[in-house]
């Protein structure tokens, strides 16, 4: 386990339920899969709760018919306005469990990873958010959260966080930060509340579908200067300069609605 060094604000007590939160938009192809992983998991979530944000395919009723046969509760609500950040604050609103895990409908979730994320909760007492990574790019991505130990080296889809810090950190907000890069900006704000958490064993594999992102990434130099700046600045970081720029150049989280790759772009 890999973790910052600031104390925690939160005293939670042992981990028993969690959520598994996930928005999609025109995801056939992918959300089937997505949903086995979660149900062969050797700890089930206490719910499912996926956000359909004004999908025009016919995601959510393949998403029905694979959690009817289940006995996970699960719900599927509609969300029109586009982006995934308002899939995720219209979720947050219903999260009664004590985890909410983050989920993307295009990645791959291993058997063990639910049952590792309550163990490492209930072990590290101060860890207000856990952050799986990218199996692809494991060992890169340890060795700079193990430099940079407030920063975010996984995506809102490898995010798990404790329900009471995620609230009293604002959760995922258009009104904070509308703008791509949101899962950054949410953890920067975490960890506020508590340490972050890697851990080697807590990995998952997103698709790659992905060849084209230049309309929802920041460039070389945003990227550099968030790693290397200090802690202490992150607020300028986002709210003064990060702002600025991706207002002028238009990345808002809109934009991941988009989905470039699917158009050959």
């Amino acid at each position: 386990m890999q973790t910052c060094d600031t104390s925690s604000k939160i005293t939670p007590p042992p981990i028993d339920t969690l959520t598994v939160l996930v928005p999609f938009y025109n995801e056939k192809d992918y959300l089937p899969d997505m949903l086995e992983s979660i149900l062969k998991q050797t700890k089930k979530p206490d719910k499912i709760l996926l956000i359909d944000n004004a999908s025009t395919d016919n995601s959510a009723e393949l998403a029905r018919q694979i959690l009817d046969k289940q006995d996970i509760p699960f719900e599927i609500i509609p969300e029109e306005k586009r982006g995934p950040v308002f899939g995720y604050e219209h979720g947050m609103a219903d999260v009664q469990t004590e985890l909410l895990m983050f989920a993307n409908a295009d990645t791959y979730y291993p058997p063990h990873y639910i049952q590792l994320a309550g163990e490492l909760f209930n072990e590290n007492k101060d860890i207000c958010c856990l952050l799986a990574l990218d199996e692809d790019k494991l060992e890169k991505m340890l060795s700079f959260a193990g430099k940079h130990p407030k920063k975010c080296f996984a995506g809102a889809y490898g995010q798990i966080a404790r329900v009471k810090a995620m609230r009293e950190a604002g959760g995922y907000s258009h009104k904070i930060w509308p703008y791509v890069l949101a899962d950054h900006e949410f953890i920067h704000r975490m960890s506020k509340q508590g340490k972050l958490g890697y851990n080697k064993n807590l990995w998952n594999r997103t698709s790659s579908r992905r060849t084209s992102r230049k309309n929802v990434r920041w460039n070389l130099f945003e990227r550099i200067l968030y790693r290397n700046l200090p802690d202490c600045l992150m607020d300028w970081f986002f709210y003064k300069f990060l702002w600025k720029r991706f207002a002028k150049r238009n990345l808002y989280t809109k934009n991941l609605r988009e989905q470039p790759w699917s158009k050959g772009k």
